[in-house]
């Protein structure tokens, strides 16, 4: 007798086939294999292992992240707005350079703390330049108001 799964010839005793392990009940209940048994070739199977197990978390990479988009809304701010994407450029950083970790959320984080910086030094040299027109301008006033008192202190002595 012959098992209709793998085509291996099984002694008329046995209940079990020797090869595929399937019962002989089985067999019985399935349609018998014509005269000849079939050929089975066995196929190579090649599994691709992971070689590096990585990690799902990042806590630097998502305090950068975290910083970054914090510091977006800040960055109008002069002169303090720059410390907030600071820290989230350095957390984004320090979660690039792990290994065996997710690091999406630090590259996004180190271009939103990049842009913040970039954005906060822009705000800030515009604020710098806002003030020194404001102080040129007050000098201005001060100088023409120290010549009106000059001309009145002259008007007066003439009188």
């Amino acid at each position: 007798m012959y098992c209709n799964k793998c085509g291996t010839n099984i002694p008329d005793d046995s209940a079990f086939c020797p090869v595929c392990g399937t019962s002989f009940a089985d067999l019985t209940t399935q349609n018998p294999i014509q005269d000849a048994p079939q050929s089975v070739q066995s196929i190579p199977v090649i599994v691709a292992s992971q070689t590096q197990n990585v990690s799902r978390s990042n806590g630097m990479g998502t305090a950068g992240l975290i910083l970054g988009i914090v510091g977006m809304f800040f960055s109008w701010i002069p002169y303090v707005g720059w410390i907030i994407p600071l820290l989230g450029l350095i957390f984004s950083i320090i979660g690039l350079a792990k290994r065996n970790v997710v690091k999406g959320a630090a590259i996004a984080g180190l271009i939103l703390s990049i842009l913040s910086v970039f954005f906060s030094m822009v705000m800030g040299l515009g604020v710098n330049a806002y003030l020194n027109k404001a102080r040129a301008a007050a000098s201005s006033i001060d100088a023409y108001n120290s010549s009106v008192s000059e001309v009145d202190n002259r008007i007066d002595k003439a009188l």
